[in-house]
């Protein structure tokens, strides 16, 4: 992130992430949605930085949504729970029951909730509630711009291309 003195912020509209699809992992069934809260413009100057961190206070006097911003959680086969958070108002594809499959379009990313500029919150949980499930760990599976195959986090700035998980017989 590059942190500037002016502007005070910039357009969601200006950052390459903001409307990029958000797709499902897995085969699941979409639990909750909300998406209420607007995508703001993004706070990346020292002034911009000042904001985020009051609101973040603010926000977090409440409920872990607000922090979230417009998010989905999605209950996977498996029995995991899977959240993605700051997505962009009016783009969800998805409502609560519906069943999706992996690949399949859930929204698209945006900057809402404490969120400094347009990115998606991810994160496994052992439950449907963020204020009360327990993280779960993860691994990325990608191969690089190379063809190599990898497991665990992209460095920064790395294009990749995520590999489907292998079926239990081979």
């Amino acid at each position: 992130m590059h942190i500037a003195v002016r502007p005070e912020g910039r357009r969601p509209h200006d950052y390459p992430a903001f409307g990029s699809p958000v797709l499902a992992l897995g085969d699941g069934v979409v639990v909750a949605t909300t998406d209420r809260q607007r995508d703001h413009f993004s706070r990346t100057s020292l002034p911009g930085i000042a904001y985020l961190c009051l609101e973040g206070l603010i926000r977090s006097l409440g409920l872990p949504r607000h922090l979230w911003g417009n998010n989905l959680v999605l209950k996977l086969d498996q029995g995991a729970y899977a959240g993605f958070g700051h997505l962009r108002r009016g783009s969800f594809r998805v409502a609560a029951g519906d069943r999706v499959t992996v690949g399949q379009q859930l929204a698209e990313c945006g900057n809402s909730g404490n969120s400094s500029e347009p990115h998606l919150h991810f994160q496994l949980m052992s439950g449907p509630d963020s204020e009360t499930a327990h993280g779960l760990p993860f691994v990325w599976r990608y191969r690089d711009d190379d063809g190599t195959e990898h497991g665990g986090v992209p460095k920064d700035s790395t294009c990749f291309t995520p590999l489907r998980p292998s079926s239990p017989s081979g």
